[in-house]
């Protein structure tokens, strides 16, 4: 007698899903800064940086999550980018194809989102949203 059973996700898989939104997001970052007139070295990564940056060149950021700078600029990653990658993590963890999808979608979106600061760390400079620079 055999019995037709659904067959259960690996656990492995359960865990590795969150890792393509994350995967899409560093990658749609990659890709982005690779087409936009930002560029140079990487240096001074942050987590959880002053956010008076970006309010004096003129961004209006609910939270500053994250920093890197990049030759001439900042790219930061504000409360709009964090809670699209967040969702799209979350979206993975559902467990099916299309969670997985969406949330890559969602975390791949959340690049765009990044804000960049040109000049001066200070915030003398400028902001624009990642995505603005390709326009």
């Amino acid at each position: 007698m055999s019995h037709s059973s659904r067959s259960l996700p690996r656990p492995s898989a359960r865990f590795a899903a969150p890792l393509a939104p994350i995967a899409g997001f560093l990658l749609a970052i990659a890709l982005l800064v690779a087409r936009s007139p930002v560029g140079g070295p990487l240096y001074d990564p942050a987590l959880l940086p002053s956010r008076v940056p970006l309010e004096v060149a003129g961004a209006d950021p609910l939270v500053a999550l994250a920093s890197i700078g990049i030759g001439q600029s900042w790219l930061y990653v504000t409360g709009l980018s964090g809670l699209l990658l967040g969702i799209g993590v979350l979206a993975a963890l559902v467990g099916s194809r299309l969670g997985t999808v969406l949330g890559t979608v969602l975390a791949s979106g959340a690049a765009g989102a990044l804000v960049r600061v040109s000049g001066c760390h200070c915030g003398a400079g400028s902001t624009t949203h990642l995505w603005e620079l390709l326009v």
